[in-house]
């Protein structure tokens, strides 16, 4: 709202803001509205209109305020909207004996929350023309439906995530990544510090200690809420969907891959029949191809922080179902490889973070998920 509206709504009221001391106070002067003509106006404006009205709230002499929305008035009651209270059907300001009582709320539902309601004992009418410039309003609609509006009051920032080569790039709603997990980072154009948590499925995920969130096979709707610290205090900035395609590798290749003396991975299969899996008595087999190096290799197969099998010449192994990890949606098994001069088969991620586990694991739907896909970016390659 301009000062100018502001200024002469406060007039009307019977109220004007002083500056005592380097303090800001609200004053009486003549003229004004009173309370029953402030009760007549929520009155009159809902009965000719049909529409909600702006309750301005102060508290005398404190320099505290706080907006609300008039949706009914009723048996001597305002039936107020509070977005301290989201809602709360029973918020209301009583209008008794010519006079409006007092309205206990807060700056916001943090300060109430710890203790610092406050109860507002100015009740001001605001005709809605006065809240926004009414020759502005086309030109509004038009931010409005060009997802602009209220970019001069929020930092400006662009969603960013690292790609495959580990360079951040602009996160764009569709991407397509072959990795299981993404890391994602909100960039301020100004100096703002900036962060941001991700949901799915009405769920927050949680970030690993690499920074990323874990994506499952398909599409995964994205929501992210972008918070930041604006003058001393944390504050919302945005929030928007994004949907990322986790397209999972589900058949392996041979392609050459360049080591530069290290051991690669070149082939990694295992079951694919789902019903094998459900029969915790069952006996699955794990294969794997290596090249590169110095032979001969040494594997080490492990699931649940346990070895299954460790030595060499084990690149074909038969596991028990129940030797798996199992965590109610998948069964996944690990493995690591060294060469005979203890140069450990490894690979990069879209951060630059070296793994040396490879992974095989196939969800309750049928999924074979394979990590990293093969061919991987080794370590070492060129």
């Amino acid at each position: 709202m301009s000062k100018k509206a502001n200024d002469f709504w406060m007039n009307v009221r019977g109220k004007m803001y002083v500056q005592d001391n380097a303090k800001w106070k609200v004053v009486d002067i003549p003229l004004g509205l009173s309370d029953e003509m402030t009760w007549e106006c929520f009155a009159y404006s809902i009965q000719a209109t049909n529409e909600t009205q702006l309750v301005g709230l102060d508290k005398t002499n404190s320099g505290s305020g706080h907006c609300v929305i008039c949706y009914r008035v009723n048996e001597g009651a305002l039936y107020i909207a509070d977005p301290n209270y989201p809602g709360n059907t029973e918020r209301r300001i009583v209008y008794a004996n010519g006079k409006l009582e007092p309205y206990n709320s807060g700056a916001n539902a943090d300060a109430i929350a710890q203790g610092k309601g406050t109860a507002y004992d100015s009740i001001e009418y605001y005709a809605k023309t006065t809240v926004v410039p009414w020759d502005k309003m086309a030109a509004l609609w038009t931010e409005f439906k060009n997802k602009t509006i209220g970019n001069d009051e929020f930092p400006v920032y662009t969603l960013q995530y690292y790609n495959d080569k580990g360079k951040l790039v602009p996160l764009t709603d569709g991407i397509k990544t072959p990795f299981d997990a993404i890391s994602l980072v909100a960039v301020p154009q100004g100096q703002e510090q900036l962060g941001l948590m991700v949901f799915k499925d009405g769920v927050r995920l949680q970030v690993d200690g690499k920074g990323n969130y874990d994506l499952q096979p398909g599409n995964n709707k994205l929501g992210i809420y972008i918070g930041g610290i604006i003058d001393g205090s944390p504050k919302y900035i945005d929030f928007q969907y994004v949907n990322v395609i986790y397209e999972a590798e589900t058949t392996t290749t041979t392609t050459k891959t360049t080591d530069n003396g290290y051991p690669v991975i070149t082939s990694f299969t295992g079951p694919t029949d789902l019903s094998q899996l459900q029969d915790p008595l069952a006996t699955v087999q794990f294969s794997i191809k290596i090249t590169g190096g110095k032979p001969p290799y040494n594997e080490t197969w492990y699931a649940n922080m346990q070895q299954i099998f460790q030595g060499t010449k084990l690149e074909t192994v038969n596991v028990p179902v129940n030797r798996l990890r199992y965590n109610g949606d998948s069964w996944t098994i690990y493995l690591m490889v060294e060469d005979a001069d203890g140069k450990p088969a490894e690979w990069i991620d879209s951060v630059n973070i070296t793994h040396p586990e490879f992974v095989y694991g196939i969800t309750r739907a049928g999924q074979v998920v394979i990590e990293p896909a093969i061919p991987y970016r080794a370590f070492g390659a060129k």
